[in-house]
């Protein structure tokens, strides 16, 4: 069956990656506000002194970065939980990593599908 748990929810985590796991998971919370802040402020100011092209590479830069900080929490706290661990630590950090990848996947596949029947009906896309 499953391997055993090394710890409860109640006890202190026995790897220290379940620590990391969490502050990755903690700082994926702010990924939104991040991406928000870019949007608004860092794009504009990129796009008026370095170029259009190069305020939007800026602006994939930071949004690709903070993809994978979720992709990292995600992956950290799954290691954790197979090596056994069950502390609250790793409840804490794999809860908002979850939903934010399911946040990202519904974005993405809306994107998606958007382009998709775009394309099959000729029609520009709507946003």
């Amino acid at each position: 069956m499953g391997r055993e748990a090394i710890s409860k929810f109640k006890d202190k985590p026995i790897n220290k990656s379940t620590w990391t796991g969490m502050w990755l998971g903690i700082a994926s919370i702010f990924i939104f506000p991040i991406l928000g802040i870019n949007a608004k402020f860092i794009r504009p100011l990129a796009d008026n002194y370095l170029g259009e092209d190069r305020g939007a590479i800026a602006a994939l830069i930071i949004a690709i970065l903070c993809i994978s900080l979720a992709i990292f929490a995600f992956v950290f706290n799954i290691k954790s939980y197979r090596k056994g661990e069950r502390s609250w630590v790793m409840w804490i950090g794999l809860a908002p990593s979850v939903l934010i990848g399911i946040l990202f996947a519904v974005i993405i596949g809306a994107e998606l599908f958007e382009g998709i029947r775009s394309a099959i009906t000729g029609e520009p896309m709507r946003y």
